[in-house]
């Protein structure tokens, strides 16, 4: 009887996350945050465009080792580019700091509810989302499958693919991909 009570709670704690997480193909909503500078940003601004969020922590070395990669994938794909810091305690200067020190390009979005992470699906960092210009998620999941970067054939370039068939207005031949790193705290 104890089991069957857990496995009950563990299936409906499962469903609830679910629930707030949008999947690949439907529409994310109107989503809107603050960067590391106060400076408001909406998704609806970028009609038309393909937007990439990017979850990311400003203590995680997954994502500090990401970001050379993503500096230059921001630079190179004409595609509008955000960071989104959910994790707890990710205050502004830590965050403007950190992307100070990794020399990102791009904002980073403040995200104590968790709001973004929730509703795009992201667990852990660094997790890629990739939008179409009509709002649509198109993909979610890891950058790469090259974490430490030291591989130099035989990667996977899973977020530099989505963004390219996104932009050519095809749905990526990977729409979802298990991304790995550090849990959103």
């Amino acid at each position: 009887m104890g089991t069957r009570l857990l496995n009950l709670v563990l299936i409906g704690a499962l469903a609830a996350t679910s629930a707030w997480a949008v999947g690949v193909g439907e529409p994310v909503g109107n989503l809107t945050a603050s960067d590391e500078q106060g400076r408001s940003h909406a998704l609806s601004s970028h009609k038309g465009k393909t937007v990439v969020f990017v979850f990311w922590g400003s203590r995680c070395p997954n994502s500090e080792a990401y970001a050379q990669r993503l500096k230059q994938l921001a630079g190179s794909s004409g595609v509008v580019f955000y960071g989104v810091a959910s994790n707890s305690g990710e205050a502004a200067a830590a965050v403007k700091a950190a992307k100070g020190k990794q020399g990102l390009p791009f904002p980073i979005l403040l995200d104590p509810s968790k709001q973004l992470a929730k509703t795009l699906g992201a667990g852990v960092t660094p997790t890629a989302c990739v939008v179409d210009g009509n709002g649509v998620l198109r993909y979610r999941g890891a950058i790469d499958d090259d974490p430490a970067g030291k591989r130099s054939q035989g990667v996977n370039h899973y977020l530099e693919d989505a963004i390219q068939a996104v932009k050519a207005g095809r749905a990526p031949s990977t729409a979802s991909t298990r991304a790995r790193g550090t849990r959103i705290q």
